[in-house]
């Protein structure tokens, strides 16, 4: 795997610094011509206006201005933003924008950021533990796509985010000493309109709720498209949970998984479903929650990173550098190893490449598993979330 500290990566913030400095040096020499030089250029004038001086020095200012506003306006690469994916680094309380190819285009500082749920408009939602460590307070935050950071709630120990209908997400609070855990529901704008304060809000009550994922009837994830919205709850008590719009009970199952670590929305309306405990297994469910197949990673794993609209599964072990992909039917399609161990979160993609967060480096694998360019010199990786268009 290519690391992150090459010259190809670190391209970006030497362009600007080699803009930057051109531009402060032609306004200067626009204004500090030599005099000799002055002299040279006038002998082929018929007439030197008495104002030239103060125009000269307007024109310079001119050009300085225009190259600092370039340089810090958004960046935007091949559409609304160049940002195709946004990392959560912990330790360095930083969240990073980059596009396609993994060069850096934004960085956002944010208080030890923990997961994030990257959105179509090029922002993210992130969990922010403002708190006394992982059970402590967290924030809910959104990121817009220019890197501009708002509070959208305050909450317990939040442990997982899914996005939801109209730009908005569900956010899982785990629930401690006993009390029962919520989902919640957050927009980083009233109404999912632009400028009007968003909030948090109670979706449902459910013991032992851990993971959370959402979709409408199309079999779209969040629910963007006009549709019944389905929202499926998973348990660390095995309990799968089906609701509807206003949490209406759609239906239960029991007994399929022991221990469920993480939902995903599947094609035709279904879902994915990862149960962890030992040994773990990828389970596959219709949209009615009737088992369609399951199958033994051999992974220690704690989440899910399907190609939408495909049926197929990228997963990562967090214990040993090693990959998998299952297609259909729970087929093993790929298994390799990489140069990275205790791996977090991913994104599979629909051009066949899986991205994915190791501690100090954002990866890159093709569809064959091989590495390619990635991005490092972070501190500590927990979440990677790519922009869904």
């Amino acid at each position: 795997m290519q690391s992150s500290m090459n010259p190809r990566v670190a391209a970006p913030s030497a362009w600007r610094e080699r803009v930057r400095f051109s531009f402060g040096l032609l306004s200067v020499l626009w204004v500090l011509l030599p005099q000799g030089f002055r002299r040279w250029r006038d002998r082929f004038r018929v007439a030197a206006p008495v104002t030239r001086p103060a125009r000269r020095l307007a024109i310079g200012l001119g050009i300085g201005a225009f190259g600092y506003a370039l340089l810090l306006a958004p960046v935007v690469i091949g559409g609304e933003s160049g940002v195709a994916l946004w990392v959560a680094d912990r330790d360095g309380d930083q969240l990073v924008g980059m596009d396609k190819d993994f060069f850096v285009q934004r960085s956002v500082p944010m208080r030890s950021p923990v997961r994030i749920e990257a959105m179509g408009d090029g922002g993210t939602f992130a969990l922010s533990a403002i708190g006394d460590g992982p059970i402590g307070k967290h924030a809910l935050m959104y990121v817009d796509r220019v890197g501009v950071a708002n509070r959208v709630g305050v909450l317990g120990a939040g442990v997982d985010l899914a996005p939801g209908p109209a730009g908005g997400v569900f956010v899982v609070e785990l629930g401690l000493g006993g009390a029962p855990s919520r989902v919640l529901r957050g927009m980083h704008s009233a109404g999912g309109v632009p400028h009007e304060p968003g909030g948090l809000i109670e979706f449902a009550v459910l013991p032992g709720a851990i993971c959370v994922a959402a979709q409408h009837d199309g079999g779209l994830a969040g629910g963007s498209v006009s549709g019944a919205l389905r929202v499926l709850v998973g348990a660390d008590s095995g309990l799968l949970s089906l609701l509807g719009e206003g949490a209406v009970s759609l239906g239960i199952a029991m007994g399929i998984a022991v221990e469920v670590g993480d939902v995903a929305p599947a094609p035709d309306g279904g879902w994915w479903v990862l149960d962890v405990a030992a040994p773990s297994r990828l389970l596959r469910l219709d949209r009615d929650l009737n088992l369609m197949w399951g199958v033994a990673t051999g992974l220690a794993v704690g989440s899910l990173a399907p190609v939408a609209g495909e049926e197929r599964v990228w997963l990562a072990d967090t214990t040993e550098p090693l990959i998998r992909r299952f297609g259909p039917g729970g087929a093993l399609e790929l298994s390799v190893p990489i140069v990275s161990s205790d791996l977090s979160r991913g994104a599979g993609r629909a051009d066949g490449s899986f991205w994915l967060a190791s501690p100090g480096a954002a990866l890159r694998l093709d569809t064959s598993g091989a590495g390619m360019p990635g991005q490092g010199g972070f501190n500590y990786l927990t979440d990677l979330s790519a922009v869904s268009h």
